[in-house]
């Protein structure tokens, strides 16, 4: 509470808040770390009504939004993935065109149960039991710096 109250005044998430020169070393290091948490987030489904189903990541792919072949509206987005479940099925008509076949099958993989009163929780995706590790935020963080500072794709261009 003391460090939403100090440094979240302006801002009331974590990964919405931008960092400046006055605000502790710490705080300014755990802002450094939110790019490997984002990479890592993701959501576990429940009853899908805390879950938006273009801009989440809740599939193995990312948010589908970056996958989509037509454009999204403003209202689309903010639907959730409950949105798109009707009558225990998936309401295929209404995005099954706007995806690959690959990232409709990942979907058609996904159950979920709308009427449940549980609902969807973050979990860790860089791990498969979900849960949070500094190890394995570790090795994200290595893998991403590895694949930016590589010098691979210059020697073989």
């Amino acid at each position: 509470d003391i460090m939403k109250a100090k440094y979240l005044r302006q801002a009331d998430f974590f990964f919405s808040v931008t960092s400046n020169a006055t605000q502790s070393f710490v705080w300014r290091s755990m802002l450094k770390a939110r790019d490997v948490l984002m990479q890592g987030l993701g959501k576990g489904i429940n009853n899908g009504r805390g879950t938006k189903f273009w801009l989440d990541n809740w599939l193995p792919c990312g948010p589908l939004i970056d996958h989509a072949k037509a454009v999204i509206s403003e209202d689309e987005a903010e639907m959730s993935v409950a949105d798109y479940w009707e009558n225990g099925s998936w309401n295929w008509a209404r995005f099954q065109h706007k995806l690959d076949q690959d990232i409709v099958e990942l979907i058609a993989g996904m159950w979920i149960d709308a009427n449940s009163e549980e609902e969807d929780m973050f979990c860790w995706n860089a791990l498969p039991d979900g849960l949070f590790s500094t190890k394995s935020a570790y090795k994200l963080q290595l893998s991403e710096e590895v694949i930016q500072h590589s010098h691979w794709p210059v020697l073989w261009s």
